[in-house]
């Protein structure tokens, strides 16, 4: 996990201000792997100062040395989000909105139906996905 899991700290003068947690994902219709921002902080007196987007900065960097072919970044539910000031920054650093994020509780037996209420999947058809350049060393 330490290859798959990290994140900075940005500092002033001593004392910690801002953090940025990422992690590695891999996804065939993503092509490969690709980096996650599971979490972005800036101290309340250091927001607007350019902290944040140092942070996302050294996040695109390591992506790059890394190989990832992109980030992503989970964002809060509509309308909140166009609402939110972070949305102004992720776009302002060269994040586009792909769609929403759905989450599936695992520890939260209350709220999962019972094994026999769970709706069974449909046959599906198949879709092929091909990456501009296909190939199984993305994931090696």
């Amino acid at each position: 996990m330490k290859e798959r899991v990290c994140g900075f700290l940005a500092f002033d003068l001593e004392n910690p201000v801002g953090l940025i947690m990422l992690s590695e994902g891999a996804a065939l219709l993503a092509c490969g792997i690709y980096g996650i921002v599971t979490e972005l902080y800036v101290v309340p007196d250091q927001r607007s100062s350019g902290v944040a987007m140092r942070l996302i900065d050294a996040a695109v960097d390591l992506g790059k040395e890394k190989g990832w072919r992109h980030l992503e970044v989970g964002v809060p539910r509509q309308p909140m989000w166009s609402r939110s000031p972070h949305s102004a920054l992720y776009l302002k650093a060269g994040f586009a909105e792909i769609g929403p994020r759905l989450r599936l509780p695992l520890h939260s037996p209350s709220r999962a139906p019972a094994e026999a209420e769970r709706p069974r999947l449909g046959r599906r058809r198949r879709r092929v996905h091909r990456c501009p350049t296909s190939s199984a060393a993305h994931f090696a």
